[in-house]
């Protein structure tokens, strides 16, 4: 089981064409070389905002080269001195962008040390926002030790990602980058997914998500890494970085042009929904991703729903991969994913048959959902009387038998596969939660960061990041991990008696 939970590799990091900084094993994406206008700011005001703004940035002990940090203060030092005492030059405000751009360029030079954890150092102008992108400077940096080298981007950019995750203190990010990387070892790609985790204390159940769906044969599970962030030279805590929805480890390889699309489920009241369909039969509503013909995309799915209802095997295996579908249930059921069919849910179309994936947003999975939020769906989670079988254990009953996961596992053959597969995954499953097992293993891993993530970064365990999450109040992250391997314990051994 070791070899599966391998978390990192040794891969080269280049550019899109291949080149690479061989003195310092760092490929670094550069701005255009054509020589830049020179750049005044337009007022006094504007300057100093500026200039006190990017001074703020400060580089803590035991992340970064310690001369290089005091290089950038001393062109902070130059800066606020010639804004002080020389408002009388007649080229003040384009001398102050000069020394603004030479503190700039002093921050990104700031060497970037190795620790017991990948580190992610992000260097960006202002407020990162929700509703647009900005650029930043971004490194992704190799624990001490490791042989993947460093990757440097001065030209990416970010913005902070999710939902009710982008509400929380401690943010999630999307970044762009300006040409395809390998990132931490993972595949080369252009955009990757900052995953918070605030809502979930372990930290580690979108991880074990990943893991699971890639185990069960799901479709473009996303491959990911655990990182420290360093934002503006500060420590904000434990990440995990991985691949967006569309470049999952097995590439949802999306070819809009012949009619592919990715469909995620969503409520009505869902926010950012655009090009959004309703199924003719039950009226599930999706929200359309890269699809070129929204009819064409709403004719894929009526033809996949009309098959389902129908039970038809034949007629089903024309419409959707019946494999995914599977794998996907187990993964979905085990886990108990709170916000199935409400949002991040996704079904891709490739060729004109529905895949079921790629596994997305699991902090609100095996157990951390609030019994007292005031949904229906949370006191049927929970088994809350007189609710479910009024147990008040969210670790029983069954869950993902809904909607058209339901209405498949109604056809005998489909069902029948879905206990084919609980049966060939009991032994990673029982690994999950064992002694010594895969969950013992992240911690072991990564167990210093994981606690660096509440001591260093400030957030704390003990309350609650949002009004869905689990109720318990934790005293450690070791409270929270044994109490996510008892639930999965417990969830199994109602599990196995149900797909016997």
């Amino acid at each position: 089981m070791a070899a599966a939970i391998a978390l990192a590799a040794f891969f080269a990091c280049s550019h899109a064409d291949g080149t690479e900084n061989s003195a310092s094993g760092t490929s670094v994406v550069e701005e255009s070389s054509a020589e830049p206008q020179a750049k005044a700011f337009g007022s006094y005001e504007e300057a100093e905002e500026a200039i006190y703004e990017l001074r703020r940035t400060r580089f803590e002990n035991g992340a970064y080269d310690r001369s290089a940090a005091a290089a950038f203060e001393d062109a902070c030092s130059d800066a606020v001195m010639y804004l002080r005492h020389n408002r009388e030059d007649e080229d003040y405000l384009q001398k102050c962008y000069e020394l603004y751009e030479k503190m700039i360029a002093a921050r990104d030079a700031v060497d970037y040390l190795r620790g017991d954890e990948m580190r992610v150092y992000i260097n960006v102008n202002g407020t990162v926002r929700e509703d647009r992108y900005c650029k930043c400077t971004v490194s992704f940096v190799d624990k001490e030790g490791g042989g993947i080298p460093s990757c440097k981007d001065t030209s990416a950019q970010i913005r902070v990602r999710g939902n009710s995750t982008a509400g929380a203190e401690k943010k999630p990010y999307n970044i762009k980058l300006s040409a395809d990387m390998r990132v931490l070892g993972m595949e080369s790609g252009s955009k990757w997914a900052l995953l918070a985790n605030h809502f979930d204390k372990t930290l580690i159940r979108n991880e074990l998500a990943f893991y699971l769906a890639a185990e069960a044969g799901g479709y473009a599970a996303p491959d990911s890494r655990f990182a420290e962030v360093y934002l503006n030279g500060k420590l904000i805590g434990s990440y995990l970085v991985c691949e967006p929805v569309t470049d999952g480890k097995h590439r949802a390889d999306i070819d809009t042009e012949a009619g592919d699309f990715i469909a995620e489920r969503v409520k009505a009241w869902a926010p950012g929904a655009q090009d959004t369909v309703t199924t003719r039969e039950l009226g599930l509503r999706f929200d359309i991703e890269y699809a070129a013909d929204i009819k064409k995309a709403k004719s894929v799915l009526n033809a996949a729903e009309q098959a389902i209802l129908s039970g038809d095997e034949e007629r089903i295996r024309e419409c959707i991969d019946v494999d995914s579908f599977a794998a996907m249930y187990v993964v979905h059921e085990l886990l108990k994913d709170c916000d199935l069919t409400y949002g991040s849910t996704y079904i891709c179309c490739k060729n004109g048959v529905l895949f079921f994936g790629p596994v997305w947003d699991m902090d609100l999975s095996a157990g951390n959902v609030s019994d007292i939020h005031p949904e229906e769906k949370y006191y049927i989670y929970n088994n809350v009387y007189p609710y479910g079988d009024g147990s008040g254990d969210s670790a029983l009953g069954v869950w993902a038998r809904q909607e058209w996961l339901e209405k498949l596992y109604n056809a005998p053959f489909f069902a029948e596969l879905v206990k084919e597969k609980y049966a060939s995954l009991t032994p990673v499953i029982e690994d999950l939660y064992a002694e010594g097992g895969y969950i013992d293993t992240l911690v072991n891993l990564h167990g210093a960061a994981f606690e660096r993530n509440y001591s260093d970064a400030g957030w704390d365990i003990g309350s609650h990041a949002s009004p869905y999450e689990s109720r318990t109040v934790y005293r450690s992250h070791a409270q929270a991990t044994e109490e996510l391997k008892d639930w999965l314990e417990r969830r199994h051994g109602f599990l196995k008696k149900e797909f016997e």
